[in-house]
């Protein structure tokens, strides 16, 4: 098979949808490695023109609705690939949701295959697309540092990326307030700087600014946290979401505490991380218990290896492309 990765706008999005199953497929690209430049428009249509198979991620230009119909006039078969929604208005996707979501919802339709990350989103993507399969976040364990752990006499508790930058976390405000101010605790976060930016001006906090995909693993080592919170509010964009903060955190034997209720992402993980209805009482016991602390994330560590690492589940990908060819 002669397959052909035209990636989408975010970084983050195109290694572990794109360029994880590219390099273990052998296949082509926009780009091959972490490290590398992106090709030109013209390079990349000349690599789609030589492909029997184009993976489109998350598709929504016009641009790439043009190309999308040449290709598929000349015979190609196209992959549509997306791992959230623009079905609802959250932050910074406002002003671009219902373009965004319309041109989205006319590449499903027309794709000859529609991958996405989790059985809720393939149900929402198969009122679309009857041939809609899942292909899960994976993980390459040689893309990962070894993991560093913090030697101080206080517990860093990490906040990480999109959930700074919505409402997810509001209704544990009061709780990292109080937690701030406790001379053991360390509340530490890496995000673009939020809407509502006030609130971390009014505790004590460790801001870090976001890097590149090619820095982030060894970045979010080097933050030495011993308890990774994911805040997510029940709603149709959370259950959109994946457990991909789970799978990265987890790969630095970070433990990780999330909400529980019905469809959570982190559901089928729930074995692996603290899932909760009380986050004061499971923080406290946490930041009190370094046994346990270490005990999850070393379980949640060996359990992603054996489940989630790319190289034992590629063959999902070749399955699914080849009978594209048939």
């Amino acid at each position: 098979m002669k397959i052909y990765y035209n990636m989408g706008m975010y970084e983050g999005c195109n290694y572990v949808r794109c360029l994880l199953p590219l390099i273990h497929l052998g296949a082509d690209g926009d780009y091959t490695s972490l490290l590398g430049k992106r090709v030109s428009s013209d390079q990349a249509t000349m690599g789609m023109i030589d492909s029997e198979i184009i993976v489109m991620q998350r598709p929504f230009e016009k641009s790439r609705m043009d190309m999308f119909k040449a290709l598929k006039e000349s015979g190609k078969k196209i992959v549509v690939d997306n791992d959230d929604t623009y079905k609802v208005d959250v932050g910074q996707l406002e002003s671009l949701r219902k373009e965004v979501s319309d041109n989205m919802d006319w590449f499903y339709k027309n794709a000859d295959l529609v991958t996405t990350t989790t059985d809720f989103l393939a149900e929402e993507y198969r009122k679309l697309n009857p041939n809609v399969v899942v292909l899960p976040n994976c993980v390459d364990p040689d893309d990962f540092p070894k993991p560093v752990r913090n030697r101080t006499k206080k517990v860093r508790l990490g906040l990480i990326g999109s959930v700074v930058g919505t409402n997810d976390f509001d209704h544990i405000k009061p709780l990292l307030k109080e937690l701030s101010e406790l001379p053991n605790v360390e509340i530490v976060v890496m995000s673009t700087k939020p809407n509502d930016g006030n609130f971390f001006e009014t505790i004590k906090v460790e801001w870090h600014e976001p890097v590149k995909v090619s820095e982030y693993f060894d970045k979010l080592n080097d933050l030495k946290l011993d308890i990774m919170l994911i805040p997510r509010k029940e709603g149709y964009f959370n259950k959109c979401k994946s457990n991909l903060k789970f799978l990265e955190t987890s790969m630095l034997s970070i433990p990780c505490i999330t909400d529980k209720w019905k469809d959570n992402p982190y559901t089928k993980d729930a074995d692996y991380l603290v899932m909760t209805d009380n986050w004061k009482h499971d923080i406290i016991e946490l930041i009190n218990d370094k046994e346990a602390r270490k005990m999850i994330g070393d379980r949640a560590k060996k359990y992603v290896v054996k489940n989630y690492n790319i190289k034992n589940n590629i063959n999902q990908w070749e399955k699914e492309y080849a009978k594209l060819l048939r």
